[in-house]
């Protein structure tokens, strides 16, 4: 999706996923050790934290190509944030 192809669908649609994918996440947490669950936590409400943000700047003081690149920043710090926490778990 570039800044000239970009549709409230396409947004929508896309937001929707990750929407579902934090909700799968936070359906695990109970089985995670204490730390590792409150690190979880605290990047997932630091990543809903920004996407609120950003949404809410998108057409006002936010251009979308800006939005897009803030997005893709939030979601970046969680994977950094999610692979720093969960990395070491021995899933054999």
């Amino acid at each position: 999706m570039t800044p000239h192809t970009v549709t409230t669908d396409a947004v929508t649609s896309d937001l929707n996923a990750i929407k579902n994918d934090l909700s799968k996440i936070a359906d695990a947490q109970p089985t995670l050790s204490a730390d590792r669950k409150e690190k979880v936590q605290s990047a997932t409400q630091t990543f809903k934290d920004e996407v609120t943000a950003t949404v809410q700047s998108l057409g006002t003081s936010l251009s979308t190509a800006d939005a897009q690149s803030q997005l893709q920043s939030a979601l970046d710090t969680l994977a950094t944030s999610y692979q720093q926490s969960l990395g070491t778990i021995d899933c054999s």
